[in-house]
């Protein structure tokens, strides 16, 4: 009868040990993990609030595909000054 009660006894002790094993040794770990963790949302979130600050205008409409034909033509007529003044560019089709 006697040797049950001690194993559980020897069962509870090696419990605390480790217990107290584990929590001088595994709850700095954990802290320190969640210190870099909270240090890191940090950075993240600086870097998305100031991001998002320095955002232009988005709701900008982009060119005109008949301003960019302009562009290009007005470019090609610099470069050969003899060049016919309505440069055919291949028409674009489909989405």
């Amino acid at each position: 009868m006697l040797k049950p009660v001690m194993q559980l006894a020897a069962v509870g002790l090696v419990g605390i040990v480790a217990w107290k094993l584990a929590a001088a040794f595994l709850l700095p770990l954990f802290f320190l993990v969640f210190k870099i963790g909270l240090i890191v949302a940090l950075i993240m979130l600086a870097f998305w609030f100031f991001n998002k600050k320095s955002r232009g205008k988005e709701d900008t409409p982009p060119p005109r595909r008949s301003v960019l034909r302009n562009t290009i033509e007005a470019r090609l007529a610099c470069k050969w000054p003899g060049a016919p003044r309505a440069f055919p560019l291949p028409e674009r089709r489909g989405p």
